[in-house]
């Protein structure tokens, strides 16, 4: 008995986890205790003692809490009986002790109640049945042996204590009613014997209850090549450490006026609250951070979500025939730290919907890309329990594992940042795609003072925004593009085999009204494009701004100019002619579907061909230049249409190249 309370104290000062009382789980009790004897000569002639009992069970939950048990007990109950007691049963002979032991099995239920402070209050019910042989002893070397059954009825209740994930500690308490007033073998015109039991044990959970799935699971892509988890604990501690110290010798040196410039030029450590606190009101409209400074002296890059659905998007649909669709929108807010997500998951949200309401089980396929190259892969099993939900990025992101490819809490280096999550539902072969980009940035070195002026042109008007190099910002305000590329969805056997131009004239429309919706959308893109460049101006470092203002498309293989094209050019030169202080480059673009020399060669005759046609409308050679061919290897969007790559850009610059 000492060993087991030992055993039982170990226990409880082992790490405690919650025990399921969920529906299909099976679990085994072990108890032991002592009863203590109702017994008629007990009362009659002797004081109550306790006897030894043991209990092994079995429960199984057919429901939530509620379980079906199954018990096979064993105990004993003895007495020395004082003074001469006389029974019916044996005359005139003194009875002097007995000694009883009894087995048997019940039947019955418990009911798991909530818990209160981690303790689960149970009750039982039971009914069975008992076999007890009785040795009855008297004077004179007397010595009878009975044995007889009885059935049992039970109540009572028991508390249990988590000590484990798989092992519960008990304390039961018993009362146990039998048809037999002979427990003891012996019988003096008493009522029934009764037993109170109490026992002391464990409850070892030999098979897990059913468990809904959890609402969101995340878990990183593993590559054989990584260093293990622990090396890349390491390596992000020691790295993070070896940051904090620079930044440490580094803030106790007096920089003077020239370095002070440098660091304002670096896309690396501005705009960062060296604190590593969150600021607050970090959504602004369409998800780009403000400063938490009101004089703006801290920037946080920027970011052009989607527009969101519309209320009828998201609600279901009423008719049983309509096709069932999944659908998904990624929003995002700039960061500066991945770390920032774990204090803020709301930064990165993925919501979800679907024109039912049945519950899914869904796999999202998630990487994050900057400049094109993966810095994290991974997948994340969500729930959607109705019509819409939205999912927080430690939900669809193994936000340690991305911490631990990326240096831990180190300073994003400047560049394009893109999320991407592809979504699926197999059993209705439901799929979604969704990506978000945001750019890590510091806007001041080429807006100034004006950086947040910059930045809301930017983000109300702008249909792109990239950042190249270690300096230079490049904005697309040209709207035609932006909406010809999501016109229609492809499906991937049409991408495959469309060899026409993208068309940038709203469908449907030709002649007259053609031409005056392509001549509006040069003329507001210029609009747009020579506030940007006055706001530059005016800081000094307008060189390093580019801004989009048109774009053209061709046939696969092909260079020629078609009408849209030409349109769109005349208004090109109309307006470059009107702002002799403007400077265009032209940048020529192929997909990746042939060799890539030929791609290269195919995107500067593109370029040629464009540069050739401005040159005709009176342009000045001069302020013209054919550069930076370039092949879209298609990162900027997933399974984007081809033809989005077949393509020229015309940018504006301040000055000459």
């Amino acid at each position: 008995m000492k060993h087991f309370i030992v055993l039982l104290l170990l226990l409880v000062v082992s790490s405690a986890q919650a025990q399921t009382y969920s529906r299909e789980a099976l679990r085994l009790g072990l108890n032991a205790g002592v009863n203590i004897g109702g017994e008629e000569a007990t009362i009659k002639y002797a004081s109550y003692t306790a006897h030894p009992i043991g209990i092994f069970s079995v429960e199984y939950y057919a429901v939530d809490r509620l379980a079906l048990t199954g018990s096979l007990y064993a105990g004993t109950l003895s007495a020395e009986l004082s003074g001469r007691t006389l029974f019916p049963a044996f005359g005139r002979q003194p009875i002097s002790a007995y000694d009883t032991k009894y087995y048997g099995t019940s039947l019955g239920i418990n009911y798991a109640f909530p818990d209160l402070w981690k303790i689960t209050p149970i009750g039982r019910l039971r009914l069975g049945g008992l076999m007890h042989h009785t040795r009855v002893n008297g004077e004179g070397g007397f010595e009878v042996r009975t044995s007889q059954g009885a059935m049992i009825y039970s109540l009572g209740g028991a508390l249990e204590f988590p000590a484990s994930h798989d092992i519960a500690l008990n304390l039961a308490f018993d009362v146990v009613l039998t048809d037999s007033d002979e427990l003891d073998g012996l019988r003096s015109g008493q009522a029934n014997d009764a037993l109170v039991v109490i026992t002391l044990g464990m409850n070892i959970l030999l098979q897990p209850g059913y468990v809904p799935p959890p609402r969101a699971r995340a878990y990183a892509a593993q590559d054989d090549r990584s260093p293990s988890p622990a090396v890349q604990r390491t390596e992000r501690i020691n790295i993070a450490e070896s940051r904090r110290q620079d930044e440490r010798t580094t803030s106790r040196e007096e920089p003077s006026e020239a370095a002070d410039d440098e660091v304002d030029r670096s896309g690396d450590t501005e705009g960062v609250d060296e604190s590593g606190e969150d600021w607050d009101d970090r959504r602004d409209g369409k998800g780009v951070t403000g400063s938490p400074d009101d004089d703006g002296s801290r920037d946080r890059g920027l970011v052009l979500n989607p527009t969101p659905p519309s209320e009828e998007a998201l609600r279901p649909t009423v008719d049983e025939n309509a096709p069932l669709q999944l659908f998904t929108q990624l929003s995002l807010v700039p960061v500066r730290r991945f770390t920032e997500l774990e204090k803020n998951p709301d930064l990165f949200t993925l919501k979800v919907w679907q024109t039912g309401d049945d519950e899914m089980m869904l796999k999202s396929y998630v990487e994050i890309l900057r400049d094109g190259r993966n810095i994290y892969q991974g997948n994340a099993d969500l729930r959607l329990d109705g019509p819409l939900d939205e999912f927080r990025a430690d939900e669809f992101l193994d936000l340690e594992e991305l911490l631990l490819r990326n240096q831990g809490d180190a300073l994003l280096p400047r560049g394009n940042y893109v999320v991407r999550v592809s979504t699926v539902e197999w059993d209705h072969e439901l799929s979604s795609l969704s990506q978000g980009k945001f750019l890590n940035v510091d806007l001041r070195p080429i807006f100034g003072q004006r950086a947040n002026d910059a930045r809301e042109v930017i983000v109300q008007r702008a249909t792109d925004v990239m950042a190249e190099g270690d300096e230079e910002l490049m904005v697309n305000f040209f709207a035609a593009g932006a909406r010809a590329a999501e016109r229609e969805q492809l499906t991937q056997k049409e991408l495959r085999r469309v060899r026409e131009s993208l068309a940038l004239a709203p469908i449907g429309t030709v002649g007259a009204t053609r031409d005056r919706l392509l001549s509006s959308d040069v003329l507001k893109s210029f609009t747009e494009a020579l506030q940007l460049q006055n706001i530059a101006s005016a800081s000094g470092h307008a060189e390093h701004l580019k801004v989009v203002v048109s774009e053209l498309y061709f046939p696969i293989d092909g260079d020629q100019l078609n009408e849209e094209s030409r349109i769109i050019l005349d208004n090109v030169a109309r307006q470059l002619n009107q702002h002799p202080e403007l400077f265009a480059e032209i940048r020529g673009y192929a997909n990746d579907m042939a060799d890539e020399t030929y791609n290269e060669t195919l995107a500067r005759r593109r370029a040629d061909r464009v540069l050739e046609y401005l040159v005709r409308q009176k342009m000045n050679a001069y302020r013209l230049s054919s550069t930076d061919v370039r092949t879209d290897t298609g990162m900027s969007a997933p399974n984007q249409d081809p033809r989005l790559g077949r393509k020229v850009e015309i940018i504006l610059r301040s000055k000459g190249m």
